[in-house]
């Protein structure tokens, strides 16, 4: 064997890139063949298969995956760097609409890589759409083109040559060269359109197509699936039939459009009177109705209560990682035939792509609930950042023993009522085995209302004290049907008092502190509550109750330093719990490589630095203590910006109000009531179950304006675009702008 020159090793010649699928070891041309029935025609295509999808084929589970592996390796599927996924992102083009409007409210035009739904009533533009963006892909990159072909699947035949020839003499194209570059089927069914699309990579690689267009997506699904008991098929073949789009779309760069129609919505009365047909067909991004979602003003509510414009609280995770502000823009209901059950300290069941976030490197990314493995670390609250407000209490003029706004002491009263009160006789009574917490009780509520109350001792050891007075037990039989929306907007003294109140009549010490009850939803608002004064707390079910558990020894000194307990002997032995615990939870998940080479590039030796906890992550504490050294460090004046860059933002991560909880498990299961969504702006994310997750799909609403070619496209919600709304205008040459004085004057 010849060896390589000025060296004695044996020559080898390069590997040669595999071109048809042919090339793969194990593919014959009987297995070929067999692959392509199934719609497997080129390397790309196998590089993002499954395993249970190529053994139809006829082969064995071991050699699917030997041939989607060689494929991968083929075209470099592999795991990179954040930095190196910044530059991938730089080769995400860019497609004109043909309006200048529409092109700023999508950022810049339809991005390549990803699928945009255009949905509106009949009329509204979208085929005409359409039409545009198949004569504008074949233009020059320089003018907003992408120089390559389309994919049209039609399914209501609504293609016209006429408009492609239009068009393409209004931009001074050839419309015979247009049209040889646009690749037409009609779809006959549901079936027949999910074959067209499997069969496409072949034709998408031979003819450089740049952009596929499905016109419309739902129409054959709609008529040919009736029935709620066809429901479940139809949104399965729908989900499937879109991540097959997905899939061509990334692996070929292209741009995906698919059309939507609308049906009436009777129910709406804050937002859209229609939605898209199949409700969210494109991402089914979608929460459980039972979902709660923290507003801004302290409210607790379920996202099926949730309606626009309320205002949520967000995380912006572009610049600062701090909460602020987001208003709800659009909320969806659809139905889905499975959900995902996450348990990640915090519980939330959502559609297999609905996105939370997670940390890649240093960057915080988004990733599918499909593709969340147990031991992965999402995103949640740490801390929650609301203010309140002082909560008037309505009351008759002359019952003048009732306070006319919510104190603290009448807010850790109602706690204490709701875990371990009851009415006997239509008078309140409350009872503990405690005398001495019975006792501070009294004079709570001998100060709150001047009251004089008797303390009993009854049969089993239990001290009760009852509330002889008809104004007091009618209004606290008020409040305590009310809490749940007077508590979470209440000042941070009253929510504190509150959470007092109910920890005193239901909160043991063992291990930790553990507040059982019987209503896991009660619990679960109190999780949120205790959100605002940084106690994080995990909910278990016991027998034929529910467990809330505050366990990290941060968050068992927050609750003692913050919020406590009445009963004096509970303190001082939770307060033994909190120094016998070692591990801090609070971890922030950055792999010790990256802190490692940070440190080794400014001399900061290893035995310097805080040693991570048995998760193999450092704690908050620990990676702050590790920022400062480094900014301390000689060198830190003479560092380059992009490094400089990474250490503000590990700063920037642990001064974040974010957590990062593991996924301890998550379980598929039957979808047992409608679902749904919410358009978040400005920076497209909210809380869900103290969960930080993300808000729906890049949507396009167009509507008409009456007697008028003008059309109005409303960017309903985007991964990351603020929502808006911008004109435009059909005419015999396409999509063109149309100014404000133009739309004011045909009004």
């Amino acid at each position: 064997m010849p060896s390589k020159k000025g060296s004695g090793e044996p020559y080898q010649e390069p590997k040669k890139r595999p071109e048809t699928i042919e090339d793969l070891g194990g593919v014959g041309p009987a297995t070929a063949e067999k692959l392509r029935e199934l719609g497997y025609h080129t390397i790309e295509s196998l590089a993002t298969a499954t395993i249970n999808e190529l053994v139809p084929a006829g082969i064995s589970e071991k050699q699917a995956a030997k041939i989607i592996s060689q494929a991968r390796e083929s075209i470099s599927i592999e795991f990179i760097h954040a930095d190196e996924l910044v530059k991938m992102r730089q080769n995400v083009a860019r497609l004109t609409t043909g309006s200048k409007t529409i092109d700023d409210l999508l950022g810049g035009g339809l991005e390549t890589q990803t699928i945009t739904e255009f949905y509106g009533q009949y009329g509204v533009g979208k085929s005409i759409l359409c039409h545009q963006l198949c004569v504008n892909v074949q233009l020059p990159v320089d003018s907003g083109g992408l120089e390559g072909g389309a994919l049209y699947i039609d399914t209501e035949q609504t293609f016209r040559p006429e408009w492609i020839v239009r068009i393409s003499k209004h931009l001074g194209l050839d419309p015979d060269k247009v049209a040889q570059n646009i690749i037409y089927s009609e779809a006959y069914n549901s079936d027949h359109q999910i074959l067209l699309l499997d069969k496409a990579d072949q034709i998408i690689k031979e003819n450089n197509i740049r952009l596929i267009i499905v016109d419309s997506l739902t129409a054959h699904f709609r008529s040919e699936y009736l029935g709620r008991e066809m429901l479940a098929e139809r949104q399965q073949k729908l989900n499937k039939h879109m991540h097959r789009l997905t899939r061509l779309a990334r692996v070929f760069n292209t741009v995906a459009v698919v059309t939507n129609q609308v049906m009436a919505r009777p129910d709406a009365f804050f937002t859209i009177a229609v939605e898209a047909a199949g409700g969210h067909i494109v991402a089914h991004t979608c929460l459980h109705p039972d979902t709660l979602v923290q507003l801004a003003d302290g409210s607790i509510e379920k996202i099926s209560r949730v309606h626009n414009p309320s205002k949520l609280m967000s995380v912006d995770l572009r610049q600062t990682l701090q909460t602020g502000r987001g208003r709800c823009d659009g909320v969806w209901k659809t139905e889905l035939p499975e959900i995902l059950r996450i348990n990640a300290g915090f519980e939330v069941r959502a559609s297999p792509n609905h996105r939370f976030f997670k940390l890649h490197g240093i960057d915080v990314i988004e990733v599918y609930a499909k593709d969340l493995k147990v031991g992965d670390y999402v995103a949640c609250i740490r801390k929650m950042e609301v203010e309140g407000a002082p909560q008037k209490i309505f009351r008759d003029e002359q019952k003048t023993c009732i306070p006319t706004e919510l104190s603290p002491d009448l807010s850790q009263i109602l706690g204490y009522l709701l875990g371990c009160g009851n009415t006997i006789g239509g008078d309140i009574v409350l009872f503990d085995k405690n005398l001495s917490v019975i006792e501070f009780y009294r004079r709570r509520f001998s100060e709150a209302f001047n009251l004089d109350c008797r303390i009993f001792r009854r049969q089993g050891g239990k001290y009760w004290l009852r509330i002889e007075s008809g104004e007091v037990t009618d209004l606290l039989k008020k409040l305590s049907c009310e809490w749940n929306q007077i508590i979470p907007k209440s000042p941070r003294e009253c929510v504190a008092s509150f959470i007092k109140g109910f920890s005193d009549a239901r909160g043991y010490v063992s291990n930790s502190l553990r507040l059982i009850y019987r209503e896991k939803n009660i619990l679960e608002i109190l999780q949120l509550l205790m959100l605002r004064f940084t106690v994080k707390s995990t909910i278990h079910r016991i027998k034929n109750a529910w467990s809330l558990h505050v366990s990290e020894p941060v968050s068992l000194i927050n609750f003692i330093e913050n919020i406590g307990l009445t009963d004096k002997d509970k303190i001082r032995r939770l307060i033994v719990k909190a120094k016998n615990i070692k591990i801090n939870n609070d971890v922030i998940p950055v792999s010790l490589e990256i802190l490692q080479d940070l440190a080794r590039y400014f001399g900061v030796t290893s035995y310097k630095l805080p040693k991570p906890t048995r998760n193999r992550f450092m704690d908050r504490l620990q990676l702050a203590e590790y920022v400062r050294r480094i900014k301390s460090s000689p060198n830190w004046d003479r560092a380059p910006r992009e490094v400089v860059d990474k250490v503000m933002q590990l700063e920037r991560l642990v001064e974040s109000p974010l957590g990062w909880e593991k996924v301890k498990s998550i379980v598929r299961e039957p979808s047992d009531s409608p679902v749904y969504d919410i358009s978040v702006s400005p920076h497209a994310n909210f809380i869900a179950n103290g969960l930080l997750v993300h808000n729906s799909h890049t949507r396009v609403f167009l509507r008409r304006t009456a007697n008028s070619p003008i059309r109005i496209a409303r960017l309903v919600s985007s991964p990351y675009l603020p929502e808006g709304e911008r004109l435009f205008k059909i005419t015999e040459n396409g999509i063109e702008d149309v100014d404000e004085k133009e739309y004011s004057g045909r009004r």
